[in-house]
């Protein structure tokens, strides 16, 4: 939430949470997955941009 909703850097938002910046990068990606696949069970999201998102490779 703080990346992306309050607009702080990855670095901001890690001092904000008392983690490290390399934390704070990978609990933002382990959010956005989780949300990528509860979008999905919901039907909210394409199969284009599942099959796109599914060849990310974790930070």
């Amino acid at each position: 939430v703080l990346r992306e909703v309050e607009g702080l850097s990855t670095a901001e938002a890690a001092a904000e949470a008392g983690v490290s910046a390399n934390n704070m990068a990978v609990r933002a990606w382990r959010a956005r997955r989780r949300l990528q696949a509860e979008l999905g069970r919901m039907g909210w999201l394409s199969e284009d941009s599942e099959e796109a998102d599914a060849e990310e490779i974790a930070p």
